[in-house]
């Protein structure tokens, strides 16, 4: 059964996007397309996956982009994907086999979202597998918990979600960080869910890259998550969840820029 769209956000990544897509390969009979968004790549990531997927006889769409933003890039894919089912995942992550035939068969009786075990790789090091664990049939209460971090955070890749329960839900665009957080907490608000112990992907984590989203022009950046983060009150997630993760994140800033002046000063 093809139920399934893949969505692929990608820039300048014609050195990984064989092997991601190398590890979809397995899935074939239950993807019924993929679907590249190459945002303006320059080192022929395009023609690196449709080689890779004549190759491994996958269906590839692509679609050329100037988001310079993956959650951009995301939603041009949302808007155009065909089939039921939602799978997104980076084109530097590996995904596990198994994994969305383990999504898929949880998706009966009726959940509108699956939510499985990923394992962490920073840097090059294996952290334990990540289970979800602390969700509930209450959709809103989910949100809020996540928002608040009392239950596991979804990384992309490891999540399966209906296409009629994302309907016109898309990731904030121009933020340096956690766009996907955003976008999960708006689906959740009205999704039923459920959850595989199954592992479903590797998610490679980069220390360097991710320290640097919160220490370039750290001021502007939050402020504008602050405004992203806080239209969330619309769908009805209460203050008090936005508040939780506001305040979480500025702490966050505050590190990195104090660790980034700590190394400057012993390099110095």
């Amino acid at each position: 059964m093809t139920a399934i769209s893949v969505i692929i956000p990608a820039h300048n990544a014609a050195a990984t996007i064989a092997d991601t897509l190398t590890t979809l390969r397995s899935e074939a009979d239950v993807i019924g397309e993929v679907i590249l968004v190459d945002d303006c790549s320059t080192d022929g990531t395009a023609t690196a996956a449709a080689d890779a997927s004549l190759r491994l006889n996958l269906p590839l769409r692509v679609i050329q982009s100037s988001c310079r933003d993956a959650g951009g890039s995301r939603n041009l894919a949302l808007a155009q994907a065909r089939f039921p089912w939602l799978y997104m995942i980076d084109a530097d992550d590996l995904h596990l086999e198994g994994g969305l035939r383990a999504l898929l068969s949880r998706t009966t009786p009726g959940p509108d979202m699956v939510i499985g075990a990923y394992r962490r790789r920073t840097d090059g090091q294996d952290r334990q597998f990540k289970t979800p664990a602390g969700y509930t049939a209450n959709g809103f209460a989910n949100a809020s918990a996540y928002l608040q971090g009392q239950v596991r955070s979804i990384a992309i890749g490891t999540a399966l979600v209906s296409r009629s329960v994302v309907g016109d839900t898309r990731f904030p665009t121009g933020l340096a960080y956690d766009e996907d957080t955003l976008f999960w907490a708006q689906v959740m608000c009205r999704a039923s869910l459920a959850v595989v112990t199954q592992p479903i992907m590797i998610y490679f984590v980069s220390s360097e890259r991710s320290d640097a989203r919160f220490v370039v022009e750290p001021g502007r950046r939050f402020l504008e998550w602050r405004l992203a983060l806080r239209k969330l009150a619309t769908c009805g997630i209460p203050l008090s969840s936005l508040k939780c993760l506001d305040w979480g994140h500025r702490e966050q800033v505050c590190e990195d820029i104090a660790n980034s002046f700590a190394c400057y000063r012993a390099s110095a």
